[in-house]
């Protein structure tokens, strides 16, 4: 072939030199955002588990499963666990459950997820819940905007708790951020950070998500 068309031969050549540079650039690019969400991310001092980018179609269930790691201000293993019924292709209902290491408690809560808006490229969504356990009783409210850049799916948002357990009256906020991939039909693996801008706790967390 490169004695026969010489031309297209080279052409070939160059798309496939294009394709390899554009693969590299695109596992930098991923690798460097991972690195920022490990640093940077956190569990809420609530103990909920932050909302994830991937929801539930009509008539389908969700689970996720999300270890973690707590660092500061004590240090020890967290687990949180979701399940996710889609009511329809913008309503769903997530249950929630988490346990760790003291001074964490068995959690327990849930909230209902409401698909603002949504086109080919982007979504917009609102959810109110509550929980019992985790570092405090109370209720959380959220807003979260996502969409895809490639086979990467992101997300950003920010998650209100507001803890009344033993008239606490704490109210922790979180930046959140996250990314999510394909890693075989319905199954994703996810890693979401929460940065800290009211009185939250430096963690890592990060899982898989099945959609049913």
């Amino acid at each position: 072939m490169k004695k026969s068309f010489p031309i297209l031969w080279n052409i070939l050549n160059l798309n496939k030199i294009y394709m390899l540079k554009k693969t590299r650039k695109f596992h930098l690019h991923f690798l460097r955002v991972s690195l920022f969400l490990m640093i940077f991310s956190t569990v809420a001092e609530a103990g909920t588990p932050p909302p994830l980018r991937i929801a539930a179609g009509a008539r389908d269930w969700l689970i996720a499963a999300q270890p973690g790691i707590v660092f500061n201000p004590y240090t020890g293993f967290i687990f949180h666990g979701q399940l996710t019924y889609g009511i329809s292709d913008l309503i769903n209902i997530n249950g929630r459950f988490g346990a760790g290491a003291e001074p964490y408690r068995l959690y327990v809560g849930g909230d209902v997820r409401f698909g603002i808006y949504r086109s080919s490229s982007i979504r917009f969504d609102l959810y109110a819940g509550g929980h019992a356990g985790g570092l405090g009783a109370g209720f959380d409210a959220g807003a979260m905007i996502s969409g895809r850049v490639g086979i990467v799916g992101l997300m950003a948002g920010i998650d209100v708790d507001f803890v009344v357990e033993n008239n606490a009256n704490t109210v922790p906020v979180n930046l959140v951020l996250g990314l999510d991939f394909a890693v075989a039909r319905n199954l994703y693996f996810n890693v979401t950070g929460e940065i800290n801008l009211n009185q939250s706790i430096t963690g890592i967390s990060g899982g898989l998500v099945f959609v049913l």
